[in-house]
């Protein structure tokens, strides 16, 4: 546990880890969100698709093909998420790269001064290199990536990710 997280209280043990990929179209100055999958430890999946009338041409032949759902409005978007993230009381989000996490976040503000309620949330960007059944789908990527952080050496159950808060602190004063 990271000194600052032991400070805050957080005890990332009670957190259900959940990994994260997004499919999104490439401009200048920002990233459109196009897709977002996110699979649970237990295996729950959530996975949506939101409009993306003008695709750059890498992504309107790589990534627009394999979306597999059509598009919904981006209040729908934000209720489905919602709905989804209120099952749990605590998550870890973990993405393979930062702007992963970056759209995320972003997907969680609604509205100017307006976000969605989310539990308990914490957040990792871990490098892993998971296989997909169909690349460039935010969903069979995301499944890779669990499935290859799951398969690493490394990999504990969420109850034994992090030590207890309380077992740590005694640990410490050991």
């Amino acid at each position: 546990m990271t000194p600052y997280a032991r400070e805050q209280g957080v005890a990332l043990s009670m957190s259900t880890r959940i990994w994260i990929d997004t499919e999104f179209n490439e401009h200048a100055d920002r990233h459109e969100l196009i897709s977002m999958a996110l699979v649970v430890e237990d295996g729950r999946e959530w996975y949506e698709v939101l409009p993306c009338p003008r695709p750059g041409a890498w992504v309107a032949e790589n990534v627009m093909p394999k979306l597999g759902k059509p598009a919904i409005s981006h209040e729908h978007f934000a209720a489905s998420l919602r709905e989804f993230l209120s099952e749990y009381e605590a998550i870890h989000v973990i993405g393979d790269w930062p702007t992963d996490i970056a759209l995320f976040c972003d997907a969680l503000i609604v509205g100017p001064g307006c976000r969605i309620d989310t539990p308990q949330l914490t957040m990792e960007v871990i490098r892993l290199d998971g296989e997909s059944a169909n690349p460039h789908n935010a969903l069979a990527d995301a499944r890779g990536i669990r499935e290859a952080h799951l398969a690493a050496p490394h990999a504990k159950p969420a109850d034994a990710t992090v030590p207890d808060v309380a077992e740590a602190a005694r640990q410490d004063h050991k």
